[in-house]
């Protein structure tokens, strides 16, 4: 809950927002998962809720056009990775319009975009920056001249830090925390995560806010038998499967997934088939092996990065998804999107699922094979069991709306201003 504030502050006038600033510069969307989701929804839709404010959104040379297509009522700047951090301090002093270096700041700005576009004048008690990564752009911040509210999704590296190397363990460590103190605002996705922010950093507790998403699937479109056909003969998808939508890391816990596949087949003769989509990163030859192994390479379906439309045809065409990952970001984005498009649930009791999903999904332990196994096997063979957690899934999703989560970044951008003008972090 936004905090109220006092009667010392209510002294201090604060200035209506007059530029929003979404700063998608360190985000590649073919790696980011759910965050170039919800980069892409925010683009969208947070305009509509500030009509009088101008809306600018940074971008850093990588290619949204393909899966992420950024539409909506906003001026789009996009950098050259190489020299975008140059570019973001450049911009940062351009926007405030406090460097004695100004027109300087504004050449090599210029010169760092692809294309090149004036900036707006504005002053920084009325300009806010909104950084839906752990990490805030640019960093350092000793030069920082402006308001930044950052989304921290997860602090996974302190549960699983052997998932980490020694140098990305102590990056993480170092830059989210620097990151979170740094912001007048730290927003998380429910309230699992504000707890687990708060035990592990070092940060005041009245700048950590609940702010949920919208829905990340768009607008409901229909999905006729041609498309289906469509869709099985351009993935080569089986009869039947089990969908899995995530990014091949090891906290994704396909491992114990397969192991639970091979215990179905071998004592219940269900031979289940996964479909996976998202980005194949440097783990996934382990994850390949270990299907192959296990002989599973024919029932394993990995289709890697898809078009955006055909993910939630996925969940539609799916017997049921799975989800048995050992760390989300709250409850993470897959487990709202099977629930909101009817999509039967066996998932972890990891982090915010629980809390997430209610009665309207199967919970198992993602460290218990056995226990998944059983799971899965039931929601898979249970058609009255399927429809009731369909049935179920979309009421609790419905009450998910960008209308609710417009209003709370409404007021945690109020909140982020005024913090920000009194001088507070």
């Amino acid at each position: 809950m936004v905090s109220s504030a006092g009667l010392a502050d209510r002294l201090v006038p604060m200035p209506e927002l007059e530029t929003l600033v979404f700063n998608f510069i360190p985000v590649d969307p073919a790696k980011a998962g759910g965050i170039a989701t919800v980069c892409q929804m925010m683009a969208e839709k947070m305009p509509a809720f500030f009509p009088d404010a101008k809306t600018l959104v940074l971008t850093g040379g990588h290619s949204w056009e393909s899966d992420f297509p950024l539409q909506g009522n906003f001026q789009r700047l996009d950098f050259d990775r190489k020299s975008s951090r140059l570019a973001g301090v450049g911009l940062e002093q351009t926007l405030t319009g406090k460097s004695s270096f100004l027109a300087q700041l504004q050449h090599r700005t210029a010169r760092s975009l692809k294309h090149p576009a004036p900036f707006p004048p504005t002053i920084s008690a009325s300009t806010l920056v909104h950084v839906p990564y752990q990490i805030l752009h640019p960093i350092p911040p000793v030069h920082w001249r402006l308001a930044y509210v950052m989304n921290l999704h997860d602090l996974q590296h302190e549960h699983f830090p052997e998932f980490f190397d020694a140098k990305e363990l102590d990056r993480r460590r170092e830059r989210y925390l620097a990151s979170a103190k740094a912001a007048q605002a730290v927003v998380v996705v429910d309230e699992w995560t504000r707890r687990d922010v708060l035990a592990h950093l070092d940060i005041p507790e009245d700048k950590v806010y609940v702010g949920p998403f919208g829905p990340t699937w768009g607008e409901p479109k229909a999905f006729t038998a041609e498309d289906e056909a469509s869709l099985r003969a351009r993935y080569g998808l089986p009869e039947k499967f089990m969908f899995y939508p995530a990014q091949t890391w090891p906290h994704k816990n396909y491992f114990r997934l397969f192991q639970a596949m091979r215990e179905l087949k071998a004592t219940q003769g269900l031979e289940l088939h996964l479909v996976s989509s998202g980005h194949q990163n440097e783990h996934f030859p382990v994850i390949q092996s270990q299907a192959k192994e296990m002989g599973l390479e024919n029932q394993v379906h990995f289709l890697g990065l898809i078009p955006g439309e055909d993910v939630p045809r996925l969940y539609l065409t799916a017997r049921m998804t799975v989800i048995p990952s050992l760390f989300e970001g709250g409850s993470g984005i897959p487990v709202q999107e099977a629930m909101a498009l009817g999509s039967p649930l066996a998932a972890s009791t990891s982090c915010g699922i629980p809390d997430c999903v209610g009665d309207a999904a199967l919970l198992f332990d993602p460290l218990d094979v056995a226990v998944m196994a059983q799971a899965i096997a039931r929601l898979w063979t249970d058609e009255g069991l399927r429809r009731d957690l369909a049935d179920k899934g979309r009421a609790r999703a419905s009450t998910s709306s960008w209308e609710k989560a417009g209003r709370t970044y409404a007021e945690i951008y109020r909140e982020a201003l005024r913090r920000w003008n009194l001088g507070l972090h």
